[in-house]
């Protein structure tokens, strides 16, 4: 059910494409981790708030990694040039809002 209720997507009036169903983790007494799901367009804002707090921390944890490996190859081939990772995704953003037609900003 997780699954089907993730793959669920809606586009609104301006072309933007977006999940419909908003998970959040919470624990339940016993301990167990339980999702509750939440249609976006009826989700009480403290549901949303959860969400973006939760799948941000995941983003981030990703991110970390991603410079945890980067960094640890770097020091293992100091012969080599130096990796870069770039942790500002404005950028790009704004080029995959360009790629569908959702911005008429000019990346330079």
């Amino acid at each position: 059910m997780a699954q089907t209720l993730r793959e669920e997507k809606r586009s609104d009036k301006s072309g933007r494409e977006f999940r419909a169903n908003i998970p959040v983790r919470q624990k339940a007494k016993t301990g167990e981790t339980l999702w509750k799901w939440a249609d976006i367009d009826e989700a009480p804002r403290f549901h949303m708030e959860k969400n973006v707090q939760q799948e941000r921390r995941s983003i981030v944890s990703n991110c970390y990694s991603l410079v945890m490996k980067v960094e640890h190859y770097n020091d293992a081939h100091p012969s080599e040039e130096e990796i870069q990772v770039v942790m500002d995704f404005e950028e790009d953003i704004e080029e995959m809002k360009i790629a569908i037609g959702l911005s008429d900003v000019e990346v330079t």
